[in-house]
């Protein structure tokens, strides 16, 4: 598991080359978080694959948030040494639960 200034530090890059398309972060959780909208999914993908190392999309889920809508739930780690880790979470509504596929980023989003 990745330690905190690290994930602080992954998130300070993304947000310094992407910030726009940050919507939330949360570090006071057990698994740090950025949040980001569907349609910047791609874009943010392939920077924490490219510019960041983070190579593995080690989990993909999903939660049902009721009224809220249905939220994706990626967990991306570098899979060296240091075993740096985030996790994205997507939400989307229920009438439109649309995200884009990263399949091409990392085949593991395949499954």
């Amino acid at each position: 598991m990745a330690d905190k200034v690290a994930q602080q530090k992954l998130i300070e890059k993304v947000q310094a080359n992407l910030g726009d398309k940050v919507s939330g972060v949360d570090l006071d959780v057990m698994d740090p978080f950025i949040r980001v909208e569907a349609k910047d999914w791609p874009e943010v993908a392939l920077f924490l694959r490219d510019a960041c190392g983070l190579d593995y999309l080690a989990c993909l889920t999903s939660i049902d948030r009721g009224e809220d809508g249905l939220e994706a739930v990626y967990g991306v780690e570098r899979m060296d040494a240091e075993r740096l880790q985030i996790t994205v979470k997507i939400l989307v509504s229920k009438d439109e639960p649309n995200i884009p596929s990263v399949e091409s980023v990392w085949r593991t989003a395949d499954w």
